[in-house]
């Protein structure tokens, strides 16, 4: 029975391999490891766990079952917890991260009780810190990389050292410090020599690839990247060579080397479909697609970004679909099929509301791992900036303002014309239809374009362009004034796309604004009440005034308070009645006094009038602000129970 298990194995196997041929070296271990020398098998199936990154992730887990099956019961300690961490190596390909890092902290807790001394413990805690940087969690990411690298040295492991302080520039990396990733990385590198046959180099030397192009600095980065890239040849490591192809490109479309790029994109894409991870080949066929988009062979991107939604319907890897609709909309209106181009803005804008819906705090969270997207985007914006001129921003800055301030005010002038002919029923029709249409006009139109000149002003200021003191102040007013109208545009559009608001999800949004205000402020103590028992039903102009209100509420109290503690609490109760307030122990003010040039107290008194809300502003000098904003409901009960 055994025999014709190994026969089966075998066959499905070697058809696997026609199919998913990787590399020469894997060929030749795979050979082995299906042989009838039960030793051989056994080594070579090891040596072809090393190679776990050039392959897909069902041979791995054949090989797995493989390995366990040679060992049966007789499977030394090490020989098992090997198993283990290529069975996680496996599972993080589609596994939560949480869900791998629980299982992590199992194994470690289990090597300790038995007090082992074994380098599978730093495997381990490698592994469950490159998850936590998977979920977002940096602190704790860094953390464990220092925990991993006083082990290392304790026991004068070479290369846990060098991985560590790779694991920290990586911190640094994401968090978009890559300066100090570039310290980080050089530590490593110096630790151990550089040879195509030493993996830990090849993944540095891509990693301060990236960090150098990222600051601008091509002449490094091509340098690291070109040893990364010969190096991984030379080993055969598929993953590394795709990555450094990926950087390579990068590299090249800085230096406008348009054909180099394509071939590169092309070689880097046959790669990652060698190794057999779709999720990956995917991402790669987004790449490439958005770059036809920005060089004008946007049919070619067309076409690229129907595969890629092929796949993503055939593997169900719906955390794709997003970028690839993104790049398909570039392509369509850069072939001017603006018909298309809006259809796919509708799919995509129905994919973010469901995000949205959907998502958790922590999910939400995890959404800043597209830091890298938003790099590559930079860099594109940086190759564009060369072809503007200083005067085109400041002037078609203002051109835009006005522009939107014009078809805002039509708008406005159509719907008081439908309200007047209209019936009731039909004008209520009209003001839903109408608010989604300037909500998408807003954000296809205004929204894009002050971006663009947002991020163009950023690049333009880092430029080596000589900038005298009076043009440098004034484009930073523009750029803050246009990120400000940026992140009020998203809140309008937010209210103006639902027809009602729930209290909830107001609440959900505030509670990102107010870590947002103050995420980098480590020196106040954050705290978030929430007290929701019922569903409540806000209008879409109510909720955006509450919006305004909290918003400006908090601003003061980040920007004026000089306070160690800062509260938000939303409550909602049976029969329509909430309350949300901020407070702060900070130095409060005089809310009698008039302060000249500050209108944030009336604004708020003038929203809270027009939605008919109740507002209380209470402070004392010394001892902090309370500011509340509820319904009428909720204040007439107040009242009632004083």
């Amino acid at each position: 029975m055994l025999k014709v298990l190994n026969g089966f194995l075998l066959l499905v196997f070697c058809c696997a391999g026609n199919i998913l041929a990787q590399t020469t070296r894997i060929d030749r271990a795979r050979a082995v490891a299906y042989g009838r020398d039960a030793i051989s098998s056994y080594h070579a199936l090891f040596e072809l766990f090393d190679h776990r990154y050039s392959m897909p992730v069902d041979s791995l887990e054949v090989y797995l079952g493989r390995a366990k099956q040679i060992a049966g019961d007789t499977a030394a300690e090490e020989s098992k917890l090997y198993f283990q961490l290529v069975k996680l190596m496996v599972d993080n390909r589609s596994s939560q991260a949480e869900s791998l890092i629980h299982r992590t902290d199992s194994i470690l807790k289990a090597i300790r009780q038995k007090n082992m001394i074994t380098d599978f413990e730093m495997r381990f805690l490698h592994f469950k810190a490159a998850a936590l940087m998977r979920s977002g969690k940096y602190k704790e990411a860094l953390s464990v990389y220092y925990s991993v690298l006083k082990m290392a040295e304790e026991r004068r492991n070479v290369e846990f050292i060098c991985a560590s302080w790779n694991g920290v520039g990586w911190v640094h990396m994401e968090i978009g410090k890559h300066t100090e990733a570039i310290s980080f990385l050089r530590k490593a590198i110096g630790i151990v020599p550089d040879t195509a046959f030493n993996g830990r180099p090849n993944v540095i030397y891509n990693n301060l690839a990236a960090c150098f192009s990222t600051l601008g600095q091509y002449d490094s980065a091509m340098k690291y990247v070109q040893r990364a890239e010969k190096n991984a040849r030379e080993v055969e490591n598929l993953q590394l060579l795709a990555n450094a192809l990926a950087i390579k490109s990068d590299i090249l479309k800085a230096k406008g080397a348009n054909q180099a790029v394509i071939q590169c994109l092309n070689e880097m894409l046959d790669t990652r479909r060698k190794i057999g991870d779709v999720f990956y080949v995917v991402s790669d066929m987004y790449l490439l697609a958005q770059f036809y988009a920005e060089s004008g062979d946007c049919s070619k991107g067309i076409l690229i970004c129907k595969d890629a939604l092929e796949l993503i319907k055939r593997y169900k890897i719906r955390a794709k679909e997003m970028i690839i609709r993104e790049a398909l909309a570039l392509n369509y209106k850069a072939c001017r099929e603006y018909k298309l181009f809006g259809e796919e803005m509708e799919i995509l804008g129905s994919l973010k509301d469901s995000v949205n819906r959907n998502a958790s705090a922590e999910a939400l969270a995890e959404m800043q791992a597209k830091y890298e997207l938003e790099q590559k985007e930079e860099k594109i914006i940086r190759q564009e900036l060369e072809l503007s001129k200083r005067n085109y921003l400041m002037y078609g800055s203002f051109a835009l303002l006005l522009m939107g301030v014009l078809v805002t005010f039509q708008y406005f002038r159509y719907y008081k014309h439908r309200s007047r002919t209209e019936s009731v029923m039909a004008v209520n029709a009209a003001k839903d239809e109408e608010r989604k249409r300037i909500a998408a006009e807003l954000h296809d139109n205004i929204g894009t374009q002050l971006g663009f000149i947002s991020r163009k002003i950023d690049m333009f200021k880092r430029s080596s362009e000589p900038v005298n003191t009076a043009e440098s102040a004034l484009l930073e007013e523009i750029s803050v004034a246009s990120r400000k109208t940026i992140g009020d545009l998203r809140e309008t559009i937010w209210a103006l796309k639902k027809e009602q608001v729930d209290f909830r999800d107001l609440a959900d949004r505030l509670k990102l604004f107010f870590r947002r205000q103050f995420g980098e402020a480590l020196n106040v103590k954050q705290e978030i009440v929430e007290d929701i028992r019922y569903d409540i039903l806000l209008s879409p102009v109510e909720s955006l005034n509450i919006f305004r209100i909290v918003q400006e509420a908090l601003y003061n109290a980040a920007l004026h308070a000089e306070a160690d503690t800062v509260r938000l609490t939303a409550q909602a109760d049976a029969g329509g009645s909430w309350s949300i307030t901020i407070e702060d122990n900070g130095k409060g003010f005089d809310v009698l006094k008039v302060y000249e040039d500050h209108y944030g107290l009336v604004n708020m008194k003038e929203r809270a009038r027009e939605s008919d809300l109740e507002l209380t502003i209470k402070s004392v000098q010394g001892k902090g602000t309370v500011i509340g904003i509820m319904s009428k409901i909720a204040a007439s009960e107040q009242y009632t129970s004083l």
